[in-house]
């Protein structure tokens, strides 16, 4: 097995190694750029993308480890595999580092050769503090245009990621929440998107959509009900429709967010105040000849509710 892994990376350094070099020297032909200029160019990039090649292929590896010490397709019990499990924490809080520190291209690089679609396939049988690490790592990678692409050009992993917000972990609720967020400010026609997931869940699960967000801001964590308001508020920002913004409060309401939102009004955390604060003033943005379409929403919402 480790000779195999060996021999893959092998294979896939030399055929990187080319590919780059290709793309380097065409671009310098174009350019009319100096040797020395290119040279330096061809030595960064290829130093990169290795280190890229690397780390997706670390992330196979983990996979792999973890599947095999548990022999199940999901960790929810460390005993038996703590080695395994520091050992893939250490790498992802490392990983972390590196999306926050490195420049744009080293992210792209990372999303371009496939990282994010293995955080996204390690989260789906993660559980606890690792899966908390791995969504961490995702999260970063919603900080670049193409990060945000990538996610817009697979809507299902939305989907992916709004389940876990099942999950009792809160920082796993955290990420998630700030992942949705970045995608309501970068990403066009975010707002349908994550509405639909939300639905979906709602009915798989037979609750009322966007339940686990209501039960995250009854939390006593503030930083998580700050994030929870956080994202209400980019919801009703990025409302493409008044219809739909009038459904969307309504629904908010029957669940009790205002309720929720009173009991935290005299809070003293600043972040939370100003999250409160914007929710208020959202919520009041509402032209009269939306109140009764607002009341509409509200009985039919309430009558599904009772059925």
């Amino acid at each position: 097995m480790l000779l195999l892994k060996l021999a893959r990376r092998l294979k896939l350094k030399n055929e990187n190694f080319k590919t780059n070099f290709l793309k380097m020297r065409n671009k310098r032909l174009l350019l009319n750029e100096p040797t020395s200029a290119f040279a330096a160019q061809e030595v960064t990039l290829f130093h990169v993308n290795e280190e890229i090649k690397d780390i997706v292929l670390r992330l196979e590896d983990i996979a792999e480890e973890l599947l095999q010490s548990s022999h199940i397709k999901s960790i929810k019990d460390i005993n038996g595999k703590q080695e395994v499990a520091i050992e893939s924490k250490n790498f992802l809080t490392e990983l972390t580092k590196n999306l926050e520190q490195k420049n744009e291209v080293y992210m792209e690089e990372f999303i371009s050769q496939g990282g994010s679609e293995k955080l996204i396939s390690l989260a789906a049988f993660l559980e606890g503090s690792l899966l908390g690490y791995c969504l961490k790592s995702f999260f970063k990678t919603t900080y670049c245009v193409t990060g945000v692409e990538f996610i817009r050009k697979r809507p299902e992993n939305v989907s992916k990621l709004y389940n876990l917000l099942d999950k009792e972990d809160l920082i796993v609720k955290k990420n998630i929440l700030g992942i949705l967020s970045s995608l309501l400010r970068d990403m066009k026609g975010s707002f349908v998107i994550i509405n639909k997931a939300a639905v979906t869940h709602g009915f798989k699960s037979e609750r009322s959509p966007y339940s686990p967000l209501i039960e995250a801001l009854q939390s006593k964590d503030l930083e998580l009900k700050e994030r929870v308001l956080h994202f209400f508020n980019w919801m009703i920002f990025k409302c493409p429709k008044e219809e739909f913004c009038c459904k969307f409060q309504s629904r908010l309401e029957n669940l009790g967010v205002f309720e929720e939102c009173q009991k935290v009004s005299n809070t003293a955390n600043p972040r939370l105040r100003k999250q409160l604060m914007l929710f208020q003033q959202n919520n009041n943005v509402i032209i009269k000849s939306s109140m009764y379409e607002i009341e509409i929403h509200r009985s039919r919402i309430s009558e599904l509710e009772k059925h």
